[in-house]
């Protein structure tokens, strides 16, 4: 196919371009520049990226030199962040399972005869001030960790809302549900009040 006139001149530029490089990778070759490279003398691998479609080669070499693209450095914060959350759901699940529950008033027949709370529902109402007492401090710790939970909870939705926004419209199945202040409020809720609904 012969290039337009007007064309002539960039394929020269090129060819030009092209030659240079050329002659300058012979030349680091011939002295050596190469021979101490990481991986010299066995072949190439290259890892398959399906879902990365036309970005593949990118995020190759991304992978190559240590990096990622930054919306998958900001997933890795992100699932970080969901296993520490994670974590404190299950020590204020713990904490609810170790109290012992406070019974102002025992109804009817438990009233009477006290022993049915412990025989039927493994439970008794305080009998002690220092019962009392652990019973308002467990409160106040699973209180403790609420406030931090949703806390944590505020800033990873700005991280996944950061994440969702950056990721590659052909990749949308990757995005994250948000975790907004109701969601969050409701997940910790749902867990240390010992109900695994969390519609």
């Amino acid at each position: 196919m012969d290039l337009p006139e007007e064309a002539e001149p960039l394929r020269r530029t090129t060819e030009t371009v092209e030659t240079w490089v050329d002659k300058l990778i012979v030349d680091a070759d011939e002295r050596g520049l190469f021979n101490n490279l990481p991986g010299a003398g066995k072949p190439l691998t290259f890892e398959r990226a399906p879902h990365a479609r036309d970005r593949e080669l990118g995020y190759g070499i991304l992978k190559n030199a240590g990096f990622a693209p930054l919306w998958v450095e900001i997933d890795k914060g992100i699932r970080a962040e969901l296993e520490i959350m994670t974590s404190i759901r299950e020590r204020g699940r713990a904490l609810v399972q170790s109290r012992t529950f406070e019974r102002e008033e025992p109804p009817g027949l438990i009233k009477e005869k006290p022993g049915l709370l412990r025989r039927f529902f493994g439970i008794h109402p305080p009998s002690t001030e220092s019962e009392r007492m652990a019973g308002r401090s467990v409160e106040a710790e699973l209180n403790s960790l609420r406030r931090d939970y949703l806390s944590r909870a505020e800033k990873l939705d700005k991280q996944i809302e950061l994440f969702n926004a950056m990721v590659p419209r052909d990749l949308w199945w990757v995005e994250r549900p948000r975790l907004t202040p109701q969601i969050a409020a409701k997940e910790f809720d749902a867990d240390t009040s010992g109900s695994s609904d969390t519609d």
